[in-house]
């Protein structure tokens, strides 16, 4: 699949079990610049963020959220935050942010692993 560009206030809302699945290839499952975005229930994985990206939220949209979603076994940040965006109820496990020291980020964007 390739990444999925996000639209303002349009949530992408999963089905119990919808998954999301960068195979190892594709490097954001969502990007642009939309504002107020919702993802919502859905497992978003095996993603390949390049050094300092995130997966989701790609590009730090403004007013996201990101609600019970897990995201899991990406290569790169988990996510990345924008302004006034709220991160409530997801698991983020098993993440590499190869680049930083203990595989937890702490750049200046904020990704989030």
């Amino acid at each position: 699949m390739a990444q999925l560009a996000a639209a303002s206030r349009r949530p992408p809302h999963g089905a119990p079990g919808a998954v999301l699945d960068g195979q190892g290839v594709n490097r954001a499952a969502f990007t642009q610049l939309a504002k107020d975005v919702v993802i919502d229930g859905l497992t978003i994985q095996n993603f390949v963020a390049p050094q300092d990206q995130g997966v989701v939220n790609h590009d730090s949209g403004d007013g996201w959220v990101i609600q019970d979603n897990t995201i899991e076994k990406n290569g790169g940040a988990g996510m990345m935050a924008g302004s006034r965006q709220r991160i409530i109820g997801n698991c983020l496990r098993d993440n590499r942010v190869p680049w930083s020291p203990a595989g937890s980020a702490s750049r200046a964007r904020a990704p989030i692993a």
